[in-house]
């Protein structure tokens, strides 16, 4: 029959630290227990880094040349857990050192044109190259019209590797991108992601 240890508290020996059993031994937390934490815990799986970025301008849009590949001006943090995300210059996620892995990513705008889209691509680019996209044809004869263009892949990313939000517009009048009045809302657009744990 297995030992058996109670007691209502284990501190280590002074100036030591407490191990908890040796490398390769399984220890069971059986159903009904529960682990409460109140400390720091670190070496168990998270889903950082995570990031959410939207974009702001008080004129409440953007707007593109037609059919140009244009990098979005994603200006706004919500969520940047790691200060991976550079919302002022290059407007790109960057892996942070020892942080490779599998990440969800996930990018959404709405568009507008004076008069007809004719067609609009939403990319994700990876290291300066498109990977992913979101495609919308020929939507509407008449200005007016707001469109939801999203975009979302799985990238297994390596420390150092960067992605950034594209688009290209397309239309017979003024191409626009609706963007927040009001900085930090992330409401009309965002380019998120987080690490997945594996």
């Amino acid at each position: 029959m297995p030992s058996e240890i109670k007691s209502n508290k284990i501190s280590p020996a002074t100036g030591t630290d407490f191990q908890f059993g040796d490398s390769g031994d399984t220890f069971t937390i059986p159903s009904g227990a529960t682990i409460a934490n109140s400390g720091t815990a670190t070496g168990f799986g998270t889903n950082t880094p995570a990031f959410m970025a939207g974009c702001y301008d008080a004129t409440g849009y953007y707007t593109y040349s037609n059919n140009v590949n244009t990098k979005v001006a994603f200006n706004t943090e919500l969520v940047d857990t790691d200060s991976a995300f550079d919302a002022s210059t290059n407007y790109r996620f960057t892996v942070p050192s020892g942080k490779g892995g599998k990440y969800y990513i996930s990018a959404g705008v709405q568009i507008y044109n004076s008069a007809n889209i004719t067609g609009a691509y939403l990319w994700l680019f990876r290291n300066g190259g498109a990977y992913g996209w979101s495609r919308l044809g020929n939507s509407s004869t008449n200005g007016g019209y707001i469109e939801q263009l999203n975009v979302e892949r799985v990238f297994d990313l390596n420390a150092g590797e960067f992605l950034e939000v594209y688009i290209q517009l397309d239309g017979t009048g003024t191409n626009y991108l609706i963007v927040d009045t009001a900085s930090g809302f992330g409401r009309s657009n965002w380019f998120c992601g987080w690490r997945l744990i594996t």
